[in-house]
């Protein structure tokens, strides 16, 4: 395998060429930019200097360091097979390994699209340049066609090609997309249309991924499974959120106290602190309140509701906290509103 065909991580890692000490700004970079110490008469590997008896060598020593910017196969699509031996391969990527063991054929034959080259190296170029276009070098992710790759790109560029004057673009809003589907689907939005429906419990759905979450609810599947605590999620969204337990990580920053949260909803719940908006209205006397929780927890004000019960003398109270003083009582605490 060249090392021009690995998926490699996202990740810009600066690094610097050990043959000719040409800097590159990621490790993808100089994987590539090794191609042309190719006929160079010292076999010396440009990531960390070691030196191979042969080319060959020096691939199969460079591969070692490609393994650890390699996607997971899970994240390559299924079903390839090698076009020299047929032997199938559960991924892109396992088809790519495999075909080192063809390297020695006299015959220098594609193992992906079964194209016969003149030359080992001549077959090493056609796989770079025409198959290496099936991988996104922002994400890794791979695709079976360039048009794919192409449409997919336009998520990391925020590129929209397609003049507001033609069919990409909304009549109703104004809005552009970048792809015909897109668009479909936000139409959907203004005509009300939901052609996904629920067979269990016939709700519809604008989407045929709402609706496929939605299923879940009902089988109750978690496909996404955290690998720190083990528990399991209908989506991988809400597994995303919860890895940041684990993490710490806090992305969403407020712009007004710099305070981080592990979720965008908890930032948007937070900038109402800043704001002063109170969108939560009690419609008995029309007090206004910035979390709903605090709306929740009027409204039993009005409604006499005591959902929370003293497990030892019986009497319920409108709000936990009012109980959590009580229940001191029965402790002997003494209480900071005493």
């Amino acid at each position: 395998i060249k090392e021009e065909q690995v998926v490699l991580r996202t990740k810009q890692i600066p690094a610097c060429c050990k043959v000719c000490g040409r800097s590159c700004h990621s490790m993808r970079t100089l994987l590539t930019h090794l191609k042309i110490h190719r006929k160079d008469e010292e076999h010396i590997c440009g990531v960390c200097g070691k030196r191979c008896p042969s080319l060959e060598s020096v691939m199969d020593h460079i591969q070692t360091h490609m393994m650890s910017h390699l996607k997971p196969p899970s994240e390559c699509p299924a079903g390839s097979s090698c076009k020299v031996c047929g032997r199938p391969c559960h991924s892109f990527g396992a088809l790519l390994r495999h075909l080192r063991r063809h390297r020695k054929d006299k015959e220098h034959i594609c193992g992906v699209c079964g194209k016969s080259c003149q030359s080992l190296k001549g077959l090493m170029d056609h796989i770079l340049e025409t198959h290496r276009t099936r991988f996104c070098e922002v994400c890794g992710k791979s695709f079976d066609s360039p048009t794919d790759l192409k449409n997919h790109m336009r998520t990391h560029t925020g590129e929209k090609p397609f003049p507001c004057n033609r069919s990409h673009h909304c009549h109703e809003c104004g809005k552009c997309y970048a792809l015909s589907g897109n668009l479909k689907m936000h139409m959907r939005l203004h005509t009300g249309e939901k052609p996904y429906h629920c067979n269990e419990c016939g709700k519809t759905f604008r989407l045929g991924t709402s609706l496929k979450m939605h299923i879940r609810t009902h089988t109750r599947e978690k496909p996404y499974r955290c690998q720190d605590c083990g528990n399991s999620f209908s989506r991988r969204d809400h597994l995303k959120n919860h890895s940041r337990i684990h993490t710490g990580e806090k992305p969403h920053r407020c712009p007004e106290c710099a305070k981080c949260f592990p979720q965008r909803s908890s930032l948007q719940m937070h900038m109402r602190i800043h704001t002063g908006e109170k969108s939560h209205q009690c419609h008995f006397c029309k007090k206004c309140f910035t979390y709903s929780h605090h709306l929740r927890g009027h409204m039993r004000i009005h409604t006499n509701d005591k959902p929370f019960p003293c497990q030892e003398c019986g009497q319920c109270f409108s709000q936990s906290s009012n109980l959590n003083r009580h229940m001191k009582r029965h402790r002997g605490e003494k209480s900071h509103h005493s």
